[in-house]
C-alpha cells in the first residue's frame, strides 16, 4: 500500500503512475487538533509585473482566467491545475467522476469539504523551496544508507539556520 498526502494538484501527478488506473482512491487528509488539515505543498499566484507593456491587458486576462468558467477550464485542461482559484466553481471536468480513482468523484466528495476546513492566515517559512532541496537531498541521502535519518534531520537544521543567519535573518537551531 502507497499513501501520498499532498496538496489538490497531486491528482495529476499520481495520474502518470503506470498501470494505476483504478487503484487510487482520495481520502480527507488527517486534521491537526485545531481543526485544520493542511499539505505541505500548494498555493499559487496570478501577478502582473510592473514592467509589463500591457497591464491593463493583463490584469483583464488574468481577471477571465481565475474566474470565468471558461478560463478555469482551460487552465485545467491545457496546464494541469489542480484546483480552481474561484471560490464556486471547481471546473468542469472536476466535477465528475474520476476513472483513475476508482471511479470517485473526489473533488467534489473530499477535496470541496477539505478546502473549506483550510487555515487561511498560515504562510510559508523564509527560504521554503531551498529548505525543502535540502531536506529532500537528506532524504535521498537516508534512504540510500549514506546518513541515519535522525542525523539527516538535525544536518539540515544546522544549513537551513545557517543559511538563514547569513541571510541576515535571526534563526535559531531547535532543542
Amino acid at each position: 500500500m502507497l499513501a501520498s498526502i499532498s496538496g489538490s494538484w497531486s491528482d495529476a501527478l499520481n495520474e502518470t503512475v503506470p498501470g494505476g488506473s483504478g487503484k487510487w482512491a482520495v481520502a480527507p487528509m488527517p486534521r491537526w487538533d485545531d481543526g485544520y488539515a493542511s499539505g505541505g505543498h500548494g498555493g499559487s499566484s496570478a501577478a502582473v509585473l510592473s514592467t509589463s507593456q500591457h497591464p491593463v491587458e493583463a490584469l483583464e486576462f488574468l481577471t477571465w482566467m481565475c474566474t470565468d468558467p471558461a478560463g478555469i477550464d482551460a487552465m485545467i485542461e491545457f496546464s494541469g491545475i489542480g484546483w480552481s482559484p474561484a471560490k464556486d466553481y471547481i471546473g468542469e471536468i472536476r466535477q465528475q467522476p474520476s476513472e483513475f480513482f476508482s471511479g470517485q468523484n473526489y473533488n467534489e466528495e473530499v477535496i470541496v469539504p477539505m478546502a473549506e476546513g483550510q487555515n487561511l492566515d498560515w504562510t510559508w517559512a523564509p527560504m521554503m523551496q531551498r529548505a525543502q532541496a535540502i531536506i529532500g537531498d537528506g532524504m535521498t541521502n537516508a534512504v540510500s544508507g549514506e546518513v541515519p535519518l535522525v542525523d539527516m534531520f538535525a544536518n539540515s537544521q544546522k544549513e537551513i539556520v545557517k543559511i538563514m543567519r547569513d541571510m541576515g535573518l535571526d534563526a535559531e537551531e531547535a532543542r
